[in-house]
């Protein structure tokens, strides 16, 4: 018990405070970084507090730094004797509520992008099919490997996701999509040719 007036003393370690941090960061990290879509995006200190521009020229589009904030607790005892488990599923909690807000953010962020740049997809009042996604695919960059098998990533919201997975491709949205990459594979190459080619000095 305390003594009326006299306050417990209270042992702080800033070393440990920073070990701890860096070591929380870190598995934070990981595990947002397993996630196939928000692992792909690199993790880098910055100097400045933003906006950052995503978009410039005449009409650039900004957005702000955005602040991921969330409380938590652990129990004492859970840190002095090492309760790993209980003090794992903390973390895993944390990480997974980063990881919402960071998907949101993303979505947010890449919606302004796209529509600011044009590469924006209208339904119209059509109905839901491939074509959409072909649509998309037109409009984009697509990488391939050594072994002409292209990577492309695509974001569709989940219940969008499920209603096309019920849909077939037609043979004519087949032929459309081959075509399609048969056209960005070529393109794909001819840069890496025109990349390769030295240039003469004069």
């Amino acid at each position: 018990m305390e003594q009326l007036g006299v306050k417990k003393p209270r042992l702080t370690i800033p070393a440990y405070d920073r070990a701890m941090y860096v070591f929380m960061s870190s598995v934070m990290d990981g595990m947002v970084g397993a996630d196939p879509f928000l692992g792909k995006i690199g993790v880098r200190a910055t100097g400045h507090a933003g906006p950052t521009r995503n978009v410039p020229g005449t009409q650039p589009v900004d957005h702000p730094m955005t602040t991921f904030e969330e409380s938590f607790q652990v129990h004492a005892d859970v840190i002095r004797d090492t309760v790993a488990d209980e003090f794992a599923s903390t973390l895993a909690q944390l990480a997974s509520k980063y990881e919402e807000a960071m998907g949101t953010t993303l979505i947010h962020t890449l919606t302004d992008v796209t529509e600011a740049v044009g590469n924006v997809v209208e339904a119209d009042g059509r109905p839901l099919s491939w074509d959409f996604v072909l649509d998309a695919i037109e409009m984009v960059d697509v990488s391939f490997d050594e072994d002409g098998r292209y990577h492309l990533d695509i974001a569709i919201n989940p219940d969008t996701y499920k209603l096309l997975q019920r849909i077939e491709l037609t043979p004519e949205q087949q032929q459309r999509h081959d075509d399609i990459i048969q056209r960005k594979k070529e393109q794909w190459y001819a840069q890496k040719r025109s990349r390769r080619l030295p240039r003469s000095n004069h």
